[in-house]
């Protein structure tokens, strides 16, 4: 008595291809078809839609960024040469300190330049950007600014009146989140998104969303510069550490 192997047999009566040679060949027609997976409801087209795609940190090399982006990223290991004044610490170890202590007067400022972030069109394109940050103050007495950009046109946090808020400035008015509920005594991780689809700036503390603000018609600005300043009183403190700070943003071709 014969032994049958199942993958040598026909597939049929009237088709003497093998079931091996035909599951092969099926096998080769998937993968050649580049609409594969990209059906209603299918792997590849739940994938692109996803708002967080299954990607490890990281893992997307450079030269998938189109030359018209930038990536841009300072972890502060080595003391710079950044403008500042006042109390303003630059040792290396990653972090960047500013600290007025019960200082008469107490101002300090720190100018940290973004290469090529001159974004002549804010805020009509895309901006990401984190950082990982502490911020502390005493009163109503004190403030804090963390802005890239300038007075008349930029984004990020300040403290004042003895409240932390999300900031936009476009063309000279200055737009304030309300205040935002904060632990003044642990470290946490800021993230800003500046979405144009979406017509408005997140703000992120922690991974939760704890602000956006409307984006309004083209300013002018000169993104060359993330400016940092805490103010304070003899009887009073205020003081910023910022590490692990990264940016992405596209250029203007202009």
């Amino acid at each position: 008595m014969s032994v049958e192997t199942w993958g040598q047999l026909d597939k049929s009566q009237s088709d003497s291809e093998k079931v091996e040679g035909a599951i092969a060949r099926l096998i080769a027609e998937h993968e050649a078809d580049p609409d594969s997976h990209l059906g209603s409801g299918e792997s590849l087209e739940a994938h692109r839609a996803s708002e967080i795609i299954d990607h490890l940190a990281g893992s997307v090399p450079y030269d998938k960024i189109s030359r018209f982006e930038l990536k841009y990223t300072n972890f502060f290991t080595s003391p710079s040469t950044y403008d500042f004044t006042g109390n303003v610490y630059q040792s290396g170890d990653g972090e960047i300190r500013l600290v007025d202590w019960h200082v008469v007067n107490g101002y300090s400022q720190i100018d940290i330049g973004i290469p090529r972030f001159q974004n002549a069109s804010f805020p009509e394109k895309d901006i990401n950007m984190q950082f990982c940050g502490y911020l502390d103050w005493f009163s109503s007495s004190d403030n804090i600014h963390f802005l890239v950009g300038d007075d008349d046109n930029g984004f990020g946090f300040e403290v004042d009146d003895n409240f932390l808020k999300a900031r936009l400035s476009v063309d000279g008015t200055t737009y304030y989140s309300s205040a935002i509920p904060y632990n003044k005594i642990v470290f946490h991780i800021f993230r800003i998104t500046l979405s144009v689809a979406d017509g408005y700036i997140y703000f992120y503390i922690d991974g939760e969303l704890v602000a956006s603000l409307v984006l309004h018609p083209k300013g002018a600005p000169d993104f060359s510069y993330l400016t940092i300043f805490t103010s304070s009183s003899v009887t009073t403190y205020a003081m910023v550490t910022l590490s692990n700070l990264e940016m992405s943003y596209e250029m203007d071709l202009i």
